[in-house]
């Protein structure tokens, strides 16, 4: 018995800290759309990455809620374990959304660095829409995979408090492996976007990278750290240091807590580009007024 109840606390105590960092994640990505402001072309991917995580925040505090609610009476909720796994599988579906655009962004900003002439005449020809609609399906596309594909019957364990314990072999093995090639492909394609940044500060002797190429770092280290190293460790072998049966929903905690850090950073890093954007336009006036206190009364530019 005092076993149980230790793992019992563990999973609770765990879960209240994702809680905690669900709704830093949720309120910080409201401030960072609101800092945003009006929406460039360049940006508008970003911006549908922050309301996918004010989305991804909102429900995972429903979910972590439910699970420490569940954890405390399990005997006589056991109902509640089917709303958690539906809520937790839609949080799958937004992840599953969120980490394919997170690719896109990579590709395109890597694309954008290597070959600027030929971003800037054919970026054009591939439509936000359209790259926004092709993550929203393939999100979705987890519901026929689950059902159709890997003919899933809903039939929860007693006490599984995650997802994943209640997914079979064939879900879990298709989860593995396309979160593996997107987070692969986007450290390779973060990878490509450092080495070309870092050559170009210092050849240029240029310390200002464009607010697109840092919040992609931001953005593909997070992920780097709270998705793709706990996939390797779990196909490596090392499943029990993430065993969300006895631990809680470790995973969902952790990711929790990389998207909080990250949009700490990122909207630090908004704040103080806006900052600098004032900042220049206000020397710029100053300037331009100095220069005109200096003409003389009189003069033809000032008659014109």
């Amino acid at each position: 018995m005092e076993e149980i109840h230790f793992l019992k606390t563990s999973a609770v105590v765990i879960t209240c800290f994702g809680v905690f960092f669900s709704i830093f994640n949720c309120v910080g990505n409201v401030a960072i759309i609101k800092k945003m402001g009006r929406r460039k072309n360049d940006m508008v991917l970003f911006y549908f990455r922050f309301l996918l995580d004010v989305i991804f925040g909102a429900t995972s505090t429903i979910y972590l809620l439910s699970i420490i609610i569940f954890n405390l009476n399990y005997l006589k909720l056991s109902d509640l374990r089917v709303f958690i796994f539906f809520l937790g599988f839609l949080i799958s579906n937004v992840r599953a959304t969120r980490a394919l655009l997170t690719m896109a962004i990579s590709i395109d900003r890597v694309v954008a660095v290597y070959t600027p002439i030929w971003f800037l005449n054919y970026r054009s020809l591939v439509a936000n829409s359209a790259v926004l609609g092709l993550t929203a399906a393939f999100g979705l596309s987890e519901y026929p995979v689950l059902y159709i594909f890997c003919e899933f019957e809903v039939d929860i364990p007693p006490k599984c408090v995650s997802i994943n314990c209640a997914l079979n072999d064939c879900f879990l093995q298709y989860w593995t492996t396309y979160k593996m090639i997107i987070f692969a492909c986007t450290f390779i394609f973060t990878i490509l976007l450092s080495l070309k940044l870092i050559s170009k500060i210092f050849k240029d002797d240029n310390k200002d990278l464009n607010r697109a190429n840092r919040l992609t770092l931001i953005d593909s280290t997070i992920i780097f750290a709270t998705d793709f190293l706990p996939t390797m460790l779990c196909l490596m072998g090392h499943e029990d240091l993430f065993n969300t049966q006895n631990m809680g929903p470790f995973g969902a905690v952790l990711k929790q807590v990389g998207c909080a850090f990250e949009a700490l950073l990122v909207l630090q890093t908004i704040t103080r580009r806006n900052e600098t954007t004032v900042n220049s336009s206000r020397t710029s006036k100053t300037n331009v007024s100095m220069k005109n206190a200096k003409k003389p009364i009189g003069s033809i530019s000032e008659i014109a």
